[in-house]
């Protein structure tokens, strides 16, 4: 019994530890949004649209068509398939633009901040996006204190129903 006590507390520590972290990083995000939607709302409404589905007042003349932020999914990325990219990623793209599309590269004309506010709101974008960001760190911390211990694991009940809160 005196084992698995050490084990809980580092678990628990840890849980709580992750959600400390999502929820510094979604605070982030939603403060940033108003200054990226300005950002967004002067530079990339023509192409992206106001929406963010790829269908601005220029997307019919471009080849290929603009990025329809609102599936979550990009082309660009160091992540694995079918997962969203990094904000490094994202960052990237926007600073140096996309060879091959009209995706011109803002480094010169926005500053860092921008940039980096601008990407945050392309990411709210996306409901996909918020589901999977905050998914994942709550799906590892679920599996670490599953594989604890059946009885660790039981008396963890409150921190499992993260699952069904986040459709894990």
């Amino acid at each position: 019994m005196k084992h698995w006590i050490p084990k809980y507390a580092c678990v628990c520590a840890l849980a709580v530890a992750l959600t400390g972290v999502v929820l510094w990083l979604s605070r982030a995000s939603v403060e940033a949004q108003p200054r990226g939607k300005a950002v967004y709302d002067a530079h990339c409404v023509e192409c992206h649209g106001a929406t963010g589905r790829g269908d601005g007042a220029s997307a019919a003349y471009l080849v290929p068509r603009p990025r329809d932020f609102t599936t979550g999914k990009y082309k660009i990325r160091s992540t694995e398939s079918g997962t969203m990219p990094s904000d490094d990623d994202l960052i990237a793209s926007v600073r140096r633009g996309l060879y091959g599309t009209a995706m011109p590269g803002w480094d010169r004309i926005l500053a860092d901040g921008d940039i980096t506010d601008v990407v945050q709101y392309v990411k709210s974008l996306s409901r996909q996006a918020d589901a999977r960001a905050i998914a994942r760190p709550m799906s590892s911390a679920v599996s670490c204190i599953a594989s604890i211990s059946r009885r660790s694991a039981a008396t963890l009940s409150p921190l499992l129903s993260v699952e069904r809160l986040y459709h894990i």
